[in-house]
């Protein structure tokens, strides 16, 4: 009885070491306004999905399926100078993350009259 214990309290850690992280596919699109990315999530609910930003790194972090078969989505994007951070937007469906974040003012393309 107390090995078993042992083992119990040794070994769950363990389990949750086995979730294998996997790095999703993206792809970044630029367009006249705004830079999308768009990041397949196969299997991940909305609930499991998790978008940050922090110093210029945008973490997208998930999970998919539940137990011995879940596994974590997690990949970074460095997010340069000309984007707006404070018009972040995500929306998730079908297993697909979209992430739309501005241009600043200054990274505009813009017509320069002639005088």
């Amino acid at each position: 009885m107390h090995h078993h214990q042992f083992m119990e309290h040794c070994c769950s850690p363990m389990q949750t070491l086995e979730v294998a992280e996997t790095v999703p596919s993206a792809n970044i699109y630029e367009m006249k306004e705004e830079f999308i990315l768009v990041v397949d999530l196969p299997g991940a609910t909305k609930e499991s999905v998790s978008v940050k930003i922090d110093q210029q790194v945008l973490t997208v972090e998930a999970v998919a399926g539940q137990g011995d078969d879940s596994r974590k989505f997690s990949r970074r994007f460095n997010v340069g100078d000309g984007l707006n951070l404070d018009t972040v937007r995500a929306e998730f469906n079908d297993g697909v993350l979209t992430v739309k974040i501005a241009k600043t003012e200054s990274a505009l393309p813009r017509e320069i009259k002639i005088q």
